[in-house]
Formats: structure tokens, sequence, C-alpha cells
């Protein structure tokens, strides 16, 4: 566990925004799970008091920010990836349903979530070219010719 620690706040030095944005999706998911429609007036504004979408919400930012944060503490960047892209579909989710919901009313709100779906997706492909690249630097085989 301090391992995983020690690594978060390593890679939160060089990547601040990524990882606390990952991080902060923990607490926020699992508030969305308990809480369920009364979390957001913006998802109860399009869905009414279906509970679904918000739990669906919640677990894709439990998922997302969970595999993030294991795939920093264990670089594991191919995990890390996959979690900024779930994220990045959390977050674009929770937009677009609040600037749907409530109109003028979450045209603040809704535009900074589907900005930082677009950064977790623009983080992801930054994550997937340094791959590629190290592994045209290292050769398909990992022996380094």
């Amino acid at each position: 566990m301090l391992g995983l620690l020690r690594a978060l706040s390593n890679h939160g030095r060089g990547y601040p925004f990524a990882t606390n944005l990952s991080l902060v999706s923990i607490p926020i998911g699992l508030l969305a799970v308990i809480i369920g429609p009364e979390i957001s007036r913006g998802f109860t504004a399009v869905f009414g008091n279906r509970p679904e979408p918000i739990y669906v919400w919640g677990v894709l930012l439990l998922l997302g920010g969970g595999n993030v944060a294991v795939g920093i503490g264990q670089r594991l960047p191919s995990r890390e990836r996959a979690g900024l892209y779930v994220l990045a579909v959390a977050y674009a989710f929770y937009g677009i349903s609040v600037i749907v919901g409530l109109g003028w009313g979450g045209m603040v709100t809704g535009p900074v979530f589907v900005v930082l779906a677009l950064s977790c997706v623009m983080r992801a492909r930054v994550i997937l070219a340094a791959a590629k690249a190290l592994q045209v630097l290292i050769g398909r085989d990992g022996s380094g010719d």
C-alpha cells in the first residue's frame, strides 16, 4: 500500500491533473453508488428518479479511477490508459446529461465535464504514443536490437 501511495505521489508531481482527477473520481463514484439520484440535479432532470443511470455513472467512476490508480502504482500504462478511457465515458456522460437536463443552467458544469472527458482521452493517447515509441526503441521482442 505504501508503494502505491509513493508511486501516486511521484506520478502526481509530473501529471497532477490526470492523477488528481482520477483519484477524486473514486470517492465521487462511491457517493453516486450510495446516494443515487439525489447526487445530481442534472441527472434527476434527465432521468427522473430512476437510479440506474446514476449507479452506472458511479461504477464507471470507480472502475476508471481505480484502474488509473492501480496502473500508476504498478507501472502498468495499459491499465492506466484503460482507466482513462472509462473515465472519459463517465465524464462525457455526466457533462452531456447536465447540459440536456438543465439547459442553460447546465452550460457551466456540462462543458467542463466534456472537456475533462477529452482530456482523459488525450492523456490516454499520450501514454499509447509513449508505449509505441518505446517498442520501436527497444525492438518488438524486447531484446533492444
